[in-house]
């Protein structure tokens, strides 16, 4: 709901399908990722200097996945490394870093 009014937006997509897992010689999971950051200058610190992902996972496999546990690893060092707050608000769908 925040894209309206974004001062810059990146986008990106990441495929697992195919043979891609040289290295490991795991199987693909068959999922894309469309990615996209916004970024605000606000006068309200919440929104100043923030950046917004909206993240799409979608299945490409031709069977149904169920069951799947999803997540994303995001080092986010905020000023020191030695400091940072990390928290969420599962009701409004939300992550943040102080």
């Amino acid at each position: 709901p925040l894209l309206n009014g974004a001062e810059e937006i990146a986008w990106w997509v990441i495929n697992d399908y195919g043979n891609i897992h040289t290295q490991s010689n795991g199987s693909a999971l068959s999922f894309q990722l469309q990615i996209t950051a916004s970024t605000f200058s606000d006068t309200d610190p919440a929104i100043n200097n923030s950046t917004i992902y909206k993240v799409k996972l979608t299945n490409m496999a031709e069977e149904l996945r169920k069951d799947c546990t999803f997540a994303l690893w995001i080092d986010s060092d905020v000023g020191c490394f030695e400091d940072d707050y990390v928290g969420s608000l599962p009701e409004s769908n939300l992550i943040f870093f102080l």
